[in-house]
């Protein structure tokens, strides 16, 4: 993947996001022996949390946490949204050099978001509208001529995402954005369907297509979404193929954890 190398700070938010997700994994281990995405938003919340990681057999991992905030009422009915995002990764690729050698070059990336916009409630579905700033720090090991996605840029993000239950028990999530800092874009779409009659416990397929102005990657995989630890807490899974225009093919894996207060 071609996004970009820590400064200290992005090493600590990584380590940190990566630590708290496994210790998640362990817990749940012991008890029982999945963008980037908001879940679906619980009646009597104000704020809502999501974070995971996602990692890769080609040599890239991510971690990351979001916050959707409703500043002026609760997240189930409809008004301002306040988001906010933040992830650090690392990822390799191969560059050919002046003398026709494939060196490895490693990266890291540091990106944020300071988002607002809308939340709009229906009987059976939610979906926001966002618009705001997105900063990228991308650095790589070495200089590279042929990727321009290096150091530190600013942009215009916008961003839209919807949870549908067309019926109790089917679920539609789609979720698309792009920032201008290097052209950078994600879209993803998974659907699913709830096999225990009641337990809101969603299976089902997902893809996911992201890019930027040095690489596109597509997703292909299943997910199961909607775990319940307690009221509040809700744990997904992910994982699958992927296939990368600057690595080539490979299998993902992604946990996510959703906490509404």
């Amino acid at each position: 993947m071609s996004l970009h190398r820590f400064v200290a700070c992005g090493d600590a938010i990584f380590r940190c996001l990566l630590g708290s997700t496994a210790l998640g994994l362990a817990v749940i281990a012991g008890a029982a022996a999945a963008a980037d995405l908001p879940a679906r938003e619980q009646a009597n919340s104000y704020i809502s949390v999501f974070a995971g990681t996602n990692l890769a057999s080609i040599g890239s991992d991510t971690g990351y946490v979001g916050v959707t905030l409703a500043p002026f009422g609760k997240i189930s009915e409809p008004g301002f949204r306040v988001g906010l995002f933040a992830a650090a990764g690392r990822y390799k690729y191969d560059s050919i050099d002046d003398n026709g050698t494939p060196p490895t070059v490693h990266g890291t990336f540091v990106t944020t978001d300071f988002l607002l916009g809308y939340g709009f409630v229906g009987e059976n579905w939610n979906a926001k509208l966002y618009g705001g700033l997105n900063v990228q720090d991308q650095n790589l090991s070495r200089f590279d001529p042929g990727n321009p996605v290096y150091g530190t840029r600013g942009g215009l993000k916008v961003q839209g995402d919807i949870w549908v239950n067309p019926t109790e028990q089917t679920m539609v999530f789609a979720l698309a954005s792009y920032s201008t800092a290097f052209n950078t874009y994600y879209a993803t779409l998974k659907t699913g369907y709830e096999f225990f009659h009641g337990k809101e416990i969603f299976f089902g397929p997902e893809v996911t297509l992201q890019g930027n102005e040095h690489y596109e990657q597509w997703k292909f995989g299943g997910h199961i979404t909607g775990i319940k630890l307690n009221e509040k807490i809700e744990l997904g899974f992910s994982a699958g193929y992927l296939r990368s225009s600057d690595v080539g093919p490979g299998a993902y894996g992604k946990i996510e954890l959703n906490f509404d207060w």
